[in-house]
């Protein structure tokens, strides 16, 4: 599925929103994208998704982008 063009939107709002201490849940992770910009803010992030060649591509985005606090 391709990026939506509000997508931006959402990523925003993540970087405007999510401070530290704070935990984050994305569900629906896809690749990971938006799970990778809350852990950008050094917090603990758990993604899924049914998908399991989602959470894969998760798991490798996150893993190429430094993301240590990110979990799936």
């Amino acid at each position: 599925m391709p990026i939506s063009g509000v997508s931006h939107l959402l990523g925003a709002a993540i970087l405007t929103e999510v401070h530290q201490g704070d935990r984050v849940l994305d569900m629906g992770t896809g690749s990971g994208v938006n799970a990778i910009r809350a852990a950008s803010k050094g917090v603990a992030v758990v993604a899924v998704d049914i998908n399991p060649h989602a959470v894969d591509a998760a798991r490798l985005n996150a893993e190429r982008n430094g993301s240590e606090s990110m979990s799936g």
